[in-house]
């Protein structure tokens, strides 16, 4: 099974008169015309774009089935954060930086952001893959990474998830930021209390 056309990856490879590879083609993103994912947790660009609930619904449920296919295809992310997804106004979405997933031929370098790093994973997995994709739902829908905000004790983000102080945990230690916007789904919450 081959990833999607949502990743952009090679289509052609091209070879020189000893069979050795060249180079290759890919899909050309007009980024101009198209934001990254990382856009979904302002508030105040939703605000402006129209991103309401139901879009970012729109968005995290094609990532999510691409996610699933990507793992169906024996292929991990490692690195699904919010500058490798862009998005379309009319909800496409386009993966970049593929050169970087685990498939079984090649590990993945372990490069991450903190933010969406899994502090309990020993390596990259599809584990660690919905632990970032949880991270990143939970970000767009209140406006604040989950281990965000200031607490009076643990300031390292590594420590807050390590410690399992997220801003649901309700210690009352940390300083939330005052454009969060709290989860009134009882049972989305529920989802992202037990993640």
């Amino acid at each position: 099974m081959k990833l999607g056309p949502e990743f952009v990856k090679p289509l052609e490879l091209y070879y020189d008169k000893a069979k050795r590879i060249q180079g290759f083609s890919m899909l050309y993103l007009k980024t101009a015309k198209l934001f990254l994912l990382s856009m979904l947790a302002s508030k105040s660009v939703c605000q402006k774009e129209g991103f309401d609930e139901g879009f970012k619904k729109k968005i995290f449920e094609k990532i999510g089935k691409s996610l699933l296919s990507a793992h169906k295809a024996g292929i991990q992310i490692g690195d699904l954060n919010q500058y490798n997804i862009f998005f379309s106004a009319k909800g496409e979405i386009y993966w970049i930086d593929t050169d970087s997933y685990q498939s079984p031929s090649k590990k993945h370098s372990d490069t991450l952001l903190p933010e969406i790093r899994d502090w309990f994973a020993m390596s990259i997995s599809e584990k660690s893959d919905f632990y970032a994709f949880a991270v990143l739902a939970f970000q767009s829908a209140t406006y604040v990474h989950p281990y965000k905000g200031v607490h009076k004790v643990y300031k390292s983000l590594e420590e807050r998830c390590v410690k399992c102080i997220s801003i649901l945990s309700g210690d009352k230690d940390i300083i939330i930021p005052p454009f969060y916007e709290p989860i009134t789904n009882n049972t989305v919450l529920s989802q992202f209390v037990r993640i």
